[in-house]
Parts: C-alpha cells; sequence; structure tokens
C-alpha cells in the first residue's frame, strides 16, 4: 500500500483464486468507496510483488511473473507494471530480467531522479541483484550483482536511504541471518554488504524504515525465539548497529510492515501466527524502548 499525490490509499494485491493483480484506488481517505482494477489476465504473475508512487504520481509495481502459457512453456521473469495515472485505471508492463528464474523476492523505490530501482533475487543463482531504469517506464535498465553467497536475497526489501542512495534488507539463508547492502552510488556500481544480525534464525520478513538521524531501522523475524527483533544501524550502510527483541510473546514477527511518525517513532504492522491475527505494534521513540499493542 502506498498514499498516492492525491491523498489517498492505493493498494497492490495478488488474488491467489484468481492468480490475478489487481490494484485498489479508495476514492476517499477512510476507503469507504474504491475502484478495484485488474492489470493482468489469469495466470501467475504477481504472487511476488511490491508498490511505489513515481515522481509524476503514476503508481509502479514490481512483479514475479511465472505465468505458465497454453504451450506450457512458463516466464519466470521479473517485471516492472506502471500505472497510466494516479488512480491505476490501466497500466501497461515491462520485462526488467529474464535470465534464468529471477524476481521471486523483489522490492521497488523511486530515486530522487524519478527513476525506479528494484532489488530482487535470481532463483537459479539463489544471488541478490539491484536493476537501475534509466527512465520512468524502465525500458531501459542496469543490473548488477549484489550478493553472491551460497543462498541469499531472500525476503528483500529495499528503502532510498537518507544520502539518495539504495539500502536493501534481506535473508541470507545460508548464514541464517539478516544482510544490509547499502549501495555506494548511484547506479549501485559500488557497494557494502553486512552481516547484521546472526544471533541464529534470524533475519526473515524484514521491514525497513530511515530514522531522524538518516540511518535505517529495521525490524524483522526472530525464529528461534519467535520474536520480532529491531535492529537499528549507526551509520548509513549499517556497518554497525544495535539489535534488540521489542517483542516476544506468541509466534510472532513474520509479514512485519514499518512507517514512521513525524515525531520518529515507528509504527510497526506483524502477524501473531499462534493467534492468527494482525497487531500493530506503537513505538514511544525512536528507539522502540517503550511501546503499546
Amino acid at each position: 500500500m502506498a498514499i498516492g499525490i492525491d491523498g489517498l490509499p492505493l493498494i497492490a494485491y495478488y488474488n491467489r483464486n484468481t492468480r490475478v493483480v489487481s490494484t485498489v484506488h479508495c476514492t476517499d481517505r477512510d476507503c469507504t468507496a474504491s475502484d478495484v482494477v485488474a492489470h493482468t489476465s489469469s495466470g501467475s504473475a504477481g504472487e511476488f510483488l511490491d508498490l511505489a508512487i513515481g515522481a509524476d504520481g503514476r503508481p509502479v509495481i514490481s512483479l514475479y511473473d511465472n505465468t505458465t502459457h497454453a504451450n506450457q512453456t512458463t516466464e519466470f521473469n521479473l517485471k516492472l507494471l506502471r500505472c497510466a495515472d494516479v488512480a491505476c485505471t490501466s497500466s501497461s508492463a515491462v520485462i526488467v530480467d529474464e535470465t534464468a528464474d529471477v524476481g521471486q523476492h523483489n522490492s521497488v523505490a523511486i530515486r530522487s531522479n524519478g527513476m525506479p530501482v528494484i532489488a530482487y533475487r535470481a532463483e537459479g543463482t539463489k544471488s541478490l541483484r539491484v536493476a537501475h531504469c534509466t527512465d520512468e517506464k524502465c525500458l531501459a535498465k542496469t543490473s548488477t550483482l549484489i550478493d553472491s553467497a551460497s543462498n541469499t536475497g531472500e525476503y528483500v526489501e529495499l528503502i532510498i536511504g537518507a544520502d539518495g542512495l539504495g539500502v536493501m534488507a534481506y535473508y541470507d539463508q545460508s548464514s541464517d541471518s539478516l544482510k544490509v547492502a547499502h549501495c555506494s552510488t548511484i547506479e549501485c556500481s559500488a557497494f557494502t554488504t553486512t552481516v547484521v544480525d546472526n544471533s541464529g534464525a534470524s533475519g526473515r520478513w524484514p521491514a525497513i524504515t530511515i530514522g531522524q538521524d538518516g540511518n535505517p531501522i529495521i525490524f524483522f523475524e526472530d525464529r528461534f525465539k519467535t520474536a520480532l527483533r529491531m535492529v537499528r544501524c549507526n551509520d548509513a550502510a549499517c556497518t554497525t548497529s544495535i539489535a534488540r527483541i521489542v517483542v516476544s510473546d506468541g509466534v510472532i514477527g513474520r509479514k512485519n510492515g514499518v512507517a514512521m511518525r513525524p515525531d520518529g517513532s515507528p509504527v510497526v504492522l506483524y502477524e501473531d501466527l499462534e493467534d492468527e491475527q494482525v497487531m500493530i505494534l506503537s513505538c514511544a521513540n525512536e528507539l522502540c524502548q517503550a511501546y503499546a499493542r
């Protein structure tokens, strides 16, 4: 979900029953009424997707397309869907990467120049890559290998940092840890990767935001302790950080989302698998030392 330039919520989702990607554009702030538009035909395109609002106000959606056609050929590629208008009443899609099986985990953000950037996992090589579009439609792009550890790049989340550079939080299965990659250039031709938390069975479902100090804050699952864990980075690249558990009651920490209030305190959405509930964690400050649920 994102808030459009019209101030109204826009939601992109994949319907597993119909296997179609649709958008919901709310026509009022409380979303008591909305317009729903389907953007793909029945197939498997879009089970992994992400949404961002372009500089021109048009939403863009990165998605994994593994559609099986009538002739039994399958896509297995990363696409970018660009809406025709603010309400996303129609759209067009381009292939960003079709090298083997790519895009199963993906995240999109918009750079300050209005160009989309997409972080994604290459399933064939089990690595993390980032694609930088050189135009708003992503008709031209470059793709850079970020991390080629034996099995990495799952659950990747991308954000543009306060320095204008891409920051990615992702799960490294080979080390069972949370990693952060920080681009050193706009095109990410140079970058750093850091193991942020290797306390054991941690790092899945990261949700990343930027604190008032310009450094990333990440919430993620600690599977060993079935808890929601938080990392507060000490610098833009998260080369050093402080980690702590913020919620530990129940089987929690999956399917996380985070937003930052104007006062710098995070609000976190997460799943309580044990009680089958969606929970909200409201932090009292940037350190999330005291909170309400």
